[in-house]
């Protein structure tokens, strides 16, 4: 059996040297939605000690880069991605992977110039100093080994923010040395789905925005992720007023 984990599930765990039990099933494999950086929460360390000890499996498995600096990665590397995978692969990756540059407060001024969404940036300062238009094509991700960038807690979007803000948004980066990614904004549409209210105890439809997270074991997809977050906002990241929805494939 897999669980499909969520904090709320906590309290149902239990962990010991022959396994990981779900109200009193072994669970095969966890579906985890936590980034290393909460490990310390609760049981969440126990139950990484689990898979690295064979007793459980956790699916993603941890990336230590951070899963934001890899849309960086695909981009600055280009040359190696287009070499190693085949033509149908790169297409999809170059489709679906936003426009990203990594930006390093450690050396940042090796970090640049750069293009990001068309268009060029020479420095640091020229980023703090973008117009309202270019802000608006754009979104700042902390990275890395950083509680800032487990869900959307480090996410900055720059439609409609003030420079005042833009600016110390990234001086603070500096100033802390967080790397960050610069990426191109993807425009997202609104749907309509049922959901349960979980606080009114009662099903509605939801005006949302929706994430999809494929997971795949092997080459193979097995499932997908579907985070659905209230539609007056642009974050389409994981947060507390989101619905998880299933999907149905074809």
């Amino acid at each position: 059996p897999a669980l499909f984990l969520s904090t709320e599930h906590l309290d149902s765990l239990t962990i010991n040297s022959h396994g990981v039990y779900f109200n009193g099933q072994k669970i095969g494999t966890v579906w985890r939605q936590f980034p290393i950086f909460e490990t310390g929460i609760n049981k969440l360390g126990d139950l990484v000690c689990a898979a690295g000890d064979g007793r459980v499996r956790l699916v993603p498995e941890f990336a230590h880069f951070g899963n934001k600096a890899w849309f960086s990665i695909f981009r600055s590397r280009a040359d190696f991605f287009r070499c190693e995978l085949s033509s149908q692969s790169l297409a999809i990756l170059e489709d679906i992977l936003p426009d990203s540059h990594l930006v390093r407060p450690q050396n940042v001024h090796r970090t640049f110039p750069c293009h990001v969404a068309g268009f060029h940036i020479a420095d640091i300062q020229h980023l703090m100093r973008l117009e309202q238009e270019e802000r608006n094509r754009l979104v700042l991700k902390v990275c890395g080994a950083n509680t800032l960038s487990a869900r959307s807690y480090g996410v900055l979007i720059g439609h409609g923010l003030t420079s005042d803000t833009w600016s110390k948004w990234i001086k603070e980066r500096l100033d802390l040395s967080q790397p960050f990614i610069v990426q191109r904004r993807l425009e997202s549409g609104v749907v309509r789905i049922p959901v349960m209210n979980t606080r009114r105890n009662c099903g509605e439809v939801f005006s949302c925005r929706v994430l999809l997270r494929p997971w795949m074991i092997g080459g193979e997809l097995v499932s997908v992720s579907a985070c659905a977050v209230p539609s007056n906002t642009f974050r389409v990241h994981g947060m507390v007023d989101m619905a998880v929805a299933p999907v149905v494939f074809g």
